[in-house]
């Protein structure tokens, strides 16, 4: 059991360090190295720890064809001061990723201050934190950003539908967020997408191959699984359709 106030393990969690123990439980290998069994696949990879690939390199996504000024360290510092991990992710350009997975109090009074570093962030880490639709407002106006984990969060429809004008889009984690097939339906106008995770979400398998067919080649992860309700009846298609 965890420490009095502290959250526990989830399900995923648990099955992921039963599986590096059955694994060996050895510190001498990266996860890319390990065998991988389809339990642990897509929780790997949605939380970014090397269960594959989840999105493009920076010398194959298109925003690092632009060139940006360095970013203010001032502005750096309000967001390291906060906990959060503010790093480089290609050499010689001045491109961040900003990571709040120690940042767990982060919340919507705080994402403006994401703004200060509008034209530099490019991958945006806010699994887990206390984020809903209101912080998309300022989400939205990050332009350059290619990579957005949303996992664990607050998220709905209504602020997927805030992302509508993101050019370079390519990478988007909803895992356990409220998102429906009408926040699909809003992620098909992004033709930069990629991957999409929608692992324990009330995504259908309508949505996701309503995803698929507006955006060809899109990777669509619904967990190992695999098990995506289907839409009840052609009405309810139809209804969303007309959203």
């Amino acid at each position: 059991m965890p420490p009095k106030g502290k959250t526990p393990l989830t399900e995923d969690e648990i099955a992921l360090v039963h599986w590096w123990i059955q694994s060996g439980a050895g510190f001498d290998k990266k996860v890319a190295q390990m065998p991988k069994e389809d339990k642990v696949k897509s929780y790997l990879a949605s939380i970014g720890s090397g269960g594959g690939s989840s999105t493009s390199g920076p010398t194959e996504s298109a925003v690092f064809k632009e060139k940006v000024s360095a970013a203010s360290e001032q502005e750096i510092k309000k967001l390291t001061d906060l906990n959060a991990l503010v790093m480089p992710v290609a050499k010689e350009q001045h491109f961040l990723e900003a990571n709040f997975i120690n940042a767990k109090g982060f919340d919507d009074s705080k994402a403006p201050l994401l703004g200060g570093l509008s034209e530099q962030l490019v991958w945006l880490k806010l699994g887990r934190t206390n984020i809903s639709d209101k912080a998309m407002d300022e989400i939205a106006r990050l332009k350059n950003l290619s990579k957005l984990h949303l996992e664990h969060t607050g998220i709905s429809d209504a602020g997927i539908a805030k992302l509508k004008d993101m050019k370079y889009l390519e990478y988007i984690n909803l895992f356990d967020t409220r998102v429906t097939d009408a926040g699909i339906k809003e992620l098909a106008k992004l033709k930069s997408l990629k991957k999409v995770y929608v692992w324990q979400t009330k995504v259908t398998r309508y949505g996701i191959e309503m995803l698929k067919k507006a955006i060809p080649g899109v990777e669509v992860d619904s967990g190992w699984e695999m098990k995506v309700p289907v839409p009840a009846d052609s009405a309810q298609k139809e209804s969303l359709a007309r959203k």
